[in-house]
């Protein structure tokens, strides 16, 4: 019997706390107009997964958490998780530092209708969260607000809380500079600059295709389950030298970190594009994986068509930067990154050839 009346009191209990959670979804908030037009910061911001940023001209940038925690960009492209990262923080971290005086309200809110930036956040709520009990999760807009012009000093920018008409000059503490530059629209910055990130044991062959020099080509072949090298020329055939094993396994180490400068598919006319890929590569580089997965990357020589080659007489070309093409994406790439994995075949001869 006494068992019964607990169960009742229990059922009674869950019943009051969920007509409870419901009163508090349906009823209106009782926190001032302006408490709510300064609130920029998302505390909490790992219930964030989605973000939209945009602007009048159509310029847009829509960040998607994905189920293994990285980020899409544009439904398309691997996003930066650096920059995803410093934005979130950005997100939790401001401040609206006061609002702006009366006499300027009015130029500022025109000002953010033409240049603003709309800033779109969105998370997971539930329409039951009440004591640690957290039921009927759904999408929510989380913050809308817009950014607009730096302050003339380079620490505040002006915000704008969407559906308010008083805007704040927000900042972020510790921050000396402006957090409007965070939200960004450059598809390019927005994007994850990795080539490769593969280790040692991921590798199966790579193939370096010198095209100025024949002779310092070469392929590692890293498949054999021994984990021995093989180190031959493009033919197959052994080179006739002692090749240093400890400089093969460190090569293959150097594709753990390799980043394009950037990319400028979308900033090359085509025309200038096809120009590039159809003209005779420097190198041609081919990675291929133990899960059975290619990469094809032909690198080019970057003209500077303003200086000229005494020798040649020809336009001179950068000894920094060049062109690189995957098949897909036109990338700008530094020599200081990729001549760690454009290697000289004698670069792995331990001593001259044998007689």
């Amino acid at each position: 019997m006494k068992m019964k009346r607990n169960r009742i009191i229990l059922m009674i209990v869950i019943i009051i706390l969920i007509l409870t959670s419901i009163i508090l979804l349906v009823t209106p908030s009782t926190g001032t107009l302006k408490s709510r037009d300064k609130d920029f910061s998302v505390r909490d911001t790992a219930s964030i997964h989605k973000i939209f940023l945009a602007k009048k001209d159509g310029s847009m940038i829509l960040l998607d958490r994905q189920e293994t925690g990285k980020w899409k960009l544009n439904e398309e492209y691997e996003a930066s998780t650096y920059l995803v990262n410093l934005l979130l923080e950005t997100m939790c971290r401001i401040r609206a530092e006061q609002p702006l005086p009366k006499a300027a309200v009015e130029n500022i809110i025109k000002r953010l209708s033409v240049v603003a930036t709309k800033v779109e956040i969105y998370g997971t709520a539930h329409k039951i969260d009440f004591l640690g009990l957290k039921w009927f999760p759904y999408e929510k807009m989380i913050k809308c607000y817009y950014i607009g012009d730096v302050t003339q000093d380079n620490l505040g920018t002006y915000m704008l809380m969407d559906g308010s008409d008083m805007p704040f000059v927000v900042s972020m503490p510790g921050f000396r500079g402006y957090v409007a530059a965070r939200y960004q629209l450059k598809l390019d910055e927005w994007r994850d600059h990795s080539i490769f990130r593969l280790n040692a044991n991921d590798i199966a062959s790579v193939k370096v295709e010198n095209r100025r020099n024949a002779d310092e080509s070469f392929i590692v072949d890293a498949s054999s389950p021994t984990r021995k090298f093989a180190f031959t020329t493009l033919e197959g055939n052994p080179v006739s030298y002692v090749i240093d094993s400890l400089k093969i396994y460190n090569y293959l180490n150097s594709f753990k970190r390799v980043n394009a400068e950037t990319f400028i598919t979308l900033d090359t006319p085509e025309q200038t594009r096809d120009s590039i890929i159809n003209s005779a590569p420097y190198y041609n580089l081919e990675v291929k994986q133990r899960d059975g997965q290619t990469h094809s990357i032909s690198f080019y020589p970057l003209v500077l068509e303003d200086y000229m080659d005494e020798k040649t007489g020809e336009d001179a070309v950068s000894i920094d930067r060049a062109y690189a093409w995957d098949g897909r994406e036109l990338m700008m790439i530094q020599y200081f990154t990729f001549d760690k994995i454009l290697r000289n075949r004698s670069y792995f001869y331990m001593e001259r050839p044998k007689r």
